[in-house]
Parts: structure tokens; sequence; C-alpha cells
């Protein structure tokens, strides 16, 4: 699934403003699009109340925040989206801290991102995923270390077998910051930055 989060701020002009904001995304680069989300000016858009007739500048208090989605097959790599507003006489609309997110990501799409080793999310936020790959089997040690090469704390230290992994990793007990995660096996040793937040 893929969120688009974002906040908005609109007053109509008089009671029969109606204008229209629309969410759309596409899955071909904008050859096609589809409807996700509509606010109307009689409905969830006016985020202020009564009508104000001369124009309109929002203050801290008269903004709103709303999430649209798109499922499965929009998440690829041709994925777009775009926001369509369409007047019938009120005021101005803005917009503002659009964020995209993704959904779960695949084993492939984390471990082609580094060296075979990713902390998911990135930022985290009580908790995440170690996501790594191991080309033999044997004893492993997954550690996550402050920035000076301390160990915070131990993922997992034993046998894993060959292949890829997710291991949980709980950061409720860390601290806002950075951090490296490192899996050990043999003499071989690959770390990751991660944040959390």
């Amino acid at each position: 699934e893929i969120t688009i989060n974002y906040r908005y701020a609109y007053a109509r002009r008089n009671s029969s403003s109606n204008d229209r904001l629309r969410v759309f995304v596409s899955n071909n680069c904008g050859e096609n699009w589809s409807l996700r989300q509509m606010l109307t000016g009689g409905n969830l858009l006016n985020t202020v109340g009564a009508p104000i007739s001369g124009g309109f500048v929002p203050t801290a208090d008269q903004w709103a925040e709303a999430t649209a989605t798109a499922q499965g097959s929009f998440f690829v790599s041709d994925f777009r989206f775009k926001f369509e507003f369409e007047s019938d006489g009120g005021n101005h609309l803005y917009l503002d801290h659009i964020n995209l997110n993704g959904g779960a990501v695949g084993v492939e799409e984390l471990l082609a991102a580094g060296d075979g080793l990713a902390v998911w999310p990135n930022p985290a936020s009580g908790t995440a995923e170690v996501v790594f790959a191991l080309a033999h089997g044997g004893a492993a040690q997954v550690e996550v270390l402050d920035l000076a090469g301390r160990r915070l704390a131990t993922v997992h230290a034993g046998p894993l077998v060959a292949g890829e992994h997710r291991l949980p990793l709980n950061t409720a007990n860390l601290a806002q910051g950075l951090y490296l995660l490192t899996v050990r096996q043999g003499d071989r040793a690959r770390t990751v930055r991660f944040v959390v937040d």
C-alpha cells in the first residue's frame, strides 16, 4: 500500500462555494489516472467553518490532515500522483507537508539498496526489521552499536542458515539519534546506519 499524507487549508467564500480537491494516482507515468480521494468545499475541504468573503490566509489552527491510499498494482517505479483543484468561486487552497510512504518492500529491493544489509523502516520508531542475506550458514551476530562502536543490544547471536533473513528490531529503548547495526559472521562484518526518531 502507498499512502499520500498531506495537510491542507481552505475556506469557502460564501455558503454556496463548492470547490473540489481531488487526489489521483497513476501506475504508468500519468498515461491513466485513478481517483483516490475527493474533498469538497461543502464537506471535508472546509477547514475554517464560517465562510470568509475576503482573501483567505490560514493561521496555524486552520489546517487539517488527510491521507489517500493506493493498493497493489500502484507499487511500481512508474507511480505518480497529482492534486487537482477545481474552483467554484471559493478562496485559495493551501497544501503543505506532502509525504509519500510505501508499503511493505520485498527483501530483494532492500538488499539491492545496500551491502546486503538494511534496517526497515529507516528512520525507525518503536519496532523495525533487520533485513540481510548470508552467503553460507553458520554462527552469526547481529548487534546494535552506538557511533563509538559500543554494543547497545544483541539482536541475534547463534547459528543461521544461508539465505535471506528478517529479524525484529526493538528500538523502543533507544534514544532518538543515529546508530549502527552490524552483522558479523566469521571474519566478515557488514554495517549499516539507521536512525531512531
